[in-house]
């Protein structure tokens, strides 16, 4: 929930519980940068719905067409689950339900993560995350990086 917190706080949004009727899980008021969430949800489920709504905010929806709301929940698994955590955790156990019991999120959450935006995040982490310069015996000029697809220059020669 952290997350959530710090995004809305980023994103110059209140959030508060309320006591929505069900099945209502969470509101966003865009005329009061307001998002409400029902004070009957566990934490796991007060975070997927306020990162959810957090995500309408984002994009500026003020009603619910299906776009919006496929939208928000997209944008709801980027607030929740970060690379480097869900890397630990698939390494563990690759199913989709054991990454979210160990990310303290729902299985819904880490396969919209891993359909949209696991594959920027990994490409866009630094390139030792994988591990490939903590071996002593690496030399950089020896042992192209993996990920790298073109011939690196130096100094106008081909390295």
């Amino acid at each position: 929930m952290q997350r959530v917190i710090e995004e809305a706080q980023r994103q110059g949004v209140r959030m508060a519980y309320a006591a929505l009727p069900p099945p209502q899980r969470a509101a966003f008021l865009a005329d009061q940068e307001l998002i409400l969430v029902s004070d009957r949800l566990d934490l796991i489920q007060a975070a997927e719905s306020g990162a959810h709504e957090l995500g309408h905010c984002y994009y500026g929806d003020r009603c619910s067409t299906r776009e919006a709301e496929e939208r928000a929940w997209i944008y709801a698994a980027k607030i929740l689950i970060k690379l480097e955590p869900y890397m630990r955790a698939e390494l563990e156990d690759p199913h989709p339900l054991m990454i979210a019991h160990r990310l303290r999120t729902t299985r819904r959450m880490v396969e919209l993560y891993q359909q949209h935006h696991l594959h920027d995040q990994a490409l866009a982490a630094p390139r030792d995350i994988f591990g490939e310069f903590d071996d002593e015996d690496y030399f950089e000029d020896a042992m192209p990086h993996s990920l790298r697809s073109e011939p690196r220059f130096r100094c106008g020669f081909v390295a």
